[in-house]
Formats: C-alpha cells, sequence, structure tokens
C-alpha cells in the first residue's frame, strides 16, 4: 500500500469514529427519549475505532513477522502480493525471501562442493573451529594416516600438541 492510500484510508476511518461520536453527542444531548440509538452510535464509534487501531497497527504486524522470519533463518513465509492494498510491502517482503532462498541454496551447494573437494584430495586435510576446537572436515586420507575413527576425530584437536598445527592466517 502506497503512503497516500494509507492515509485517506486513516482519515476516512477517523471521520467515521468522529461522525459517530457526533451522532451518539447530539442524540444523548438533543434527542433524550432515543437513548438506543444512542447506544448503537457508541457501539459504531467504539467498533470504528479498533477498526482504526487494527488497520495501523497492520503493517507493523506484518513487519515484525517478517524480521522475526529472518532473524529465525525461516523462509518459507510466501506473502500474497494480490491485495490491493498491501501489495508494494509484501511484493518487497517476497523479493528479499527470495534473495535469502537463493544465498542459503548458494551457500549450501559452495559448501557441499568443497566438503566433496576435501574429501576426494588424497592430501591429509583437516577445517576445524578454533573457538571451540569442533572439527569441521577431515578427510580419508587423514583418518587414515593418523589411524582415527570417527569417535576419535571428535576429540583429536583437543588432545593435540600445541606445535603441531598452526594458525596461519
Amino acid at each position: 500500500m502506497n503512503l497516500v492510500s494509507f492515509r485517506i484510508h486513516v482519515i476516512l476511518r477517523l471521520l467515521l469514529v468522529l461522525a459517530m461520536s457526533y451522532l451518539a453527542y447530539y442524540i444523548i444531548t438533543d434527542q433524550p427519549g432515543f437513548w438506543l440509538l444512542f447506544f448503537w452510535f457508541v457501539l459504531f464509534a467504539v467498533l470504528s475505532l479498533f477498526e482504526l487501531l487494527r488497520f495501523i497497527e497492520k503493517s507493523n504486524r506484518d513487519m515484525a513477522h517478517f524480521l522475526m522470519a529472518i532473524q529465525q533463518n525461516d523462509f518459507t513465509n510466501v506473502y500474497p502480493e494480490n491485495r490491493k492494498k498491501s501489495k508494494a510491502l509484501y511484493h518487497i517482503f517476497n523479493v528479499i525471501t527470495r534473495e535469502f532462498m537463493r544465498l542459503r541454496s548458494e551457500k549450501e551447494f559452495n559448501f557441499h562442493f568443497l566438503k566433496t573437494v576435501v574429501e576426494h584430495s588424497g592430501v591429509p586435510l583437516l577445517a576445524y573451529n578454533i573457538e571451540d576446537e569442533e572439527v569441521l572436515l577431515a578427510n580419508q586420507a587423514l583418518k587414515d594416516l593418523l589411524h582415527l575413527t570417527l569417535y576419535q576425530q571428535s576429540r583429536f584437536v583437543g588432545q593435540r600438541k600445541r606445535g603441531a598445527f598452526k594458525n596461519n592466517p
């Protein structure tokens, strides 16, 4: 929804709330016998006010859900672009979601390619995380050279001699 359309919808809803409130005030002050009509106008004014607040907060809720999905790496949401009110916003959400999915797919492809290259290399290779010393990749040549099993591989980095492997920046 563009900004002008949003403002028009807010102004119309606000005018509806004010009109219902004025009519309720007019009936209770100038027409004391129409108390039931007064309650109907008050009810419509309150409902119109809630509708106005819901309408204003809808785009904020949509933005919050979208950002939460990004934070949680959940890119399965598809936003309907056929709604006239939110078409531009939902289109941008879908473009960003598709780009994140493309980047994730590319990253996964690169990781599998690297894993395949490391696994099929005849040179012993080891990749591990420096902070928690978790083995990320170790090829069969390294396992054969050091006679490691899968269980021993996960404890290998923590039990190594400090000078055996150097961090080369």
